[in-house]
This record gives C-alpha cells, structure tokens and sequence, in this order.
C-alpha cells in the first residue's frame, strides 16, 4: 500500500528503535474510528500533490487560512527545547477539513508559496484526525 507513493514526514526526530531499526522520522496519516471499537480504525497516509507542482523533499508549512501568502507562514523555531514535548501540543488539533485539506487549527498546511495543499485521504471524513 505504500510502495511507490509520496507521503508527508516529520524528520529530524529523536532517534527510536522500533522492531530493531532506527528511526528518525515518522510518515504523517489520517485516522477515523468507524465505531466505537478502536479496532474499527481506518489509517491512511495524507496526500502529497504530484512531483511536478511539489518536488520531493520540498519543505511544508502551515498558512494562515486567512491569508494564503507566503508572508502569513507559520515561522519555525530556531532552537527548540528537547524537552518540550512539541508533537504532544500539536497532534490533538491536527485535522482534516471540509475540503480535505490538513489543518493545525487555523493554519493550512501546504508547499512554502500557499499554492499547493496536502490534503486527507478521500475515503476519510472531515475532522479526521492526523497522527
């Protein structure tokens, strides 16, 4: 299922071991409960726009919904404390919204020039949750 597809990752993380390989990054999903069994959990990566319109490797970053130019982008620490659990802050207000697009409350994540988005998964709704 994911051979061959472009995805959306975190890195630069803390390196982890998980099943004795190490890992310093962590492929971003869209997640809805179908009931209230947690094992009714549908999990499908986000979507990535097409090479040509968002190279590989390009850096994202959240827009103000508001204002989609690239002077209202959300501006990244310089230094940021290891011990802040940043993640922990930011993950429970991830979302997917009406149109499908990934939010962090109101800001829109998408290529540095606000003209390409990422997007959650078409058999997922909105409010889905991005992990």
């Amino acid at each position: 299922m994911l051979e061959g597809r472009r995805g959306a990752f975190v890195v630069n993380l803390k390196p982890v071991r998980m099943r004795g390989i190490e890992s310093q990054a962590m492929l971003l999903c869209a997640s809805h409960t179908l009931t209230n069994l947690p094992s009714e959990r549908l999990v499908r990566p986000i979507e990535v726009p097409s090479e040509s319109d968002m190279p590989l490797g390009s850096r994202l970053v959240f827009h103000a919904a508001s204002d989609l130019s690239e002077t209202a982008v959300c501006v990244p620490d310089t230094i940021i404390n290891p011990k802040t659990k940043l993640w922990d802050r930011i993950r429970p207000d991830l979302t997917i919204t009406d149109d499908r697009c990934v939010r962090w409350r109101d800001w829109r994540l998408g290529d540095l020039s606000g003209t390409h988005w990422v997007t959650g998964p078409a058999e997922l709704p909105a409010g889905s949750a991005v992990s």
